[in-house]
């Protein structure tokens, strides 16, 4: 395209009203001002300042392409290219996007907005955002590394979690997300879900979306059991924790009435010198109803969010193994792997 092309194809596109005549002699002004801010002295310099300060109406048409340029500029700024990023936002703030919706950011949370895209959303990028949408504008989606959460008209936060298992290391990083109101869908490449309020799904890297009320692989007695481990933790409350582990059992090992050895998957949070210590430690206690006490007043009283990213079957279904993050805080966060056993009919938590 050549210059002159150029300069008219801006002045057409620049995102103000103007009458036709009015971008004409616009037009025509810019070229005369291009064509001198061209020409060069005999030492081959341009002399474009010499002819701003000399000449008012070149001085003026300057001035156009100037006011061409910077409204240029901000249209491609503000388009970003097809889906672009063009900028990033950092918390903690509540910032309100273009269509009205609000994003609640926490301390260290970050988003970047996407422009150009057919779709309402952003991406993303660190930390724990919650998200109020304005309904009745198209789809909503909130695009992650993880995959994708798209709003069915709703109230939702969306975290990034990253946390390390203080006894062997391991590290799990997931995306979770948990619903106020209305739905959403969470999806990548490997599956999809779609979850209510009061409900939570988790991605993590190369695993489809989960939610373990979802999971049909698990028992329906089993996801009462999972189900009540994180609404206990959540509200901090001890008691109701506390009512999974089969207490009859464990008195009985504290009383000598029962050994590790014989049974050790009833036992199963435990190795052979933990049952020894645990005997030795509750083996005067006196009743079962006092032994439950006991755990009560043990279990830590913080209130934590537990985001299950997995539950796995062992062979037999009698086992189930769970890889979990708990948020015990913004910046304390720990990998849990709690199991429930099968065993005396029913379900019991054997492992926190």
């Amino acid at each position: 395209m050549r210059p002159t092309d150029e300069i008219k194809e801006s002045v057409k596109q620049m995102k103000f009203s103007a009458p036709a005549e009015t971008r004409k002699r616009m037009f025509e002004d810019v070229l005369e001002a291009y064509d001198e801010a061209n020409k060069e002295t005999d030492a081959g310099q341009f002399t474009i300042w010499r002819i701003i300060m000399e000449s008012k109406k070149t001085g003026m048409a300057i001035a156009a392409i100037i006011v061409v340029a910077i409204f240029v500029g901000i249209s491609q700024i503000g388009d970003g290219g097809n889906g672009n990023p063009v900028a990033s936002i950092v918390g903690p703030q509540d910032y309100t996007l273009s269509d009205g919706s609000v994003v609640t950011l926490a301390d260290g949370a970050e988003i970047k907005l996407v422009s150009g895209s057919k779709t309402r959303g952003f991406e993303h990028v660190a930390g724990e955002v919650t998200v109020d949408v304005v309904k009745g504008k198209g789809e909503f989606i909130v695009r992650s590394a993880y995959g994708n959460v798209k709003a069915l008209g709703t109230i939702f936060t969306v975290g990034m979690h990253e946390a390390t298992d203080q006894f062997s290391g391991e590290t799990l990083s997931i995306l979770a997300v948990d619903v106020e109101e209305g739905k959403v869908e969470v999806s990548n490449d490997l599956g999809k879900t779609i979850i209510g309020v009061g409900e939570r799904a988790t991605m993590a890297a190369d695993a489809a979306p989960y939610d373990f009320k979802q999971d049909r692989n698990l028992p329906a007695r089993l996801i009462e059991r999972v189900d009540s481990m994180v609404e206990a933790m959540a509200s901090g409350d001890r008691k109701s924790y506390c009512e999974n582990y089969n207490i009859k059992v464990l008195y009985q090992l504290a009383k000598g009435q029962v050994k590790y050895e014989d049974h050790p998957e009833w036992y199963a949070g435990m190795g052979p010198e933990d049952a020894a210590r645990f005997v030795q430690a509750l083996g005067s206690v006196e009743s079962p109803e006092k032994l439950f006490e006991k755990f009560v007043g043990s279990v830590r009283t913080d209130s934590q969010r537990f985001y299950i990213s997995s539950i796995e079957l062992n062979e037999a279904g009698t086992v189930a193994s769970a890889k979990a993050v708990a948020v015990i805080s913004e910046i304390r966060k720990i990998v849990i792997s709690p199991k429930w056993t099968y065993f005396d009919g029913d379900w019991w938590q054997t492992d926190d």
